[in-house]
């Protein structure tokens, strides 16, 4: 089995980053895990919000692939949809 977090945004504060990576040292040896970071849409003033997370999900989606197991609180997130 292969792990992989799909996750939006690629600039995390350092404090991110240190509980990211002792989460990871957690893990089992044999068990890869793989980060894929998908850029964030650009939120400016009258930014369509909708249409930002309709695309930031289509992209975690292709990302992630079509065998990925997703929890179910993704199934109901704005911007998600598995077809």
């Amino acid at each position: 089995m292969k792990l992989q977090l799909v996750a939006v945004g690629t600039k995390m504060p350092d404090w991110v980053q240190t509980g990211f990576t002792e989460y990871l040292r957690r893990f089992p040896k044999d068990m890869p895990f793989e980060l894929i970071e998908i850029p964030a849409g650009k939120r400016g003033k009258n930014a369509d919000i909708k249409r930002i997370l309709d695309k930031e999900g289509e992209q975690m989606l292709a990302a992630a692939g079509k065998t990925a197991l997703s929890p179910s609180i993704f199934q109901a997130s704005p911007g998600i949809r598995r077809s």
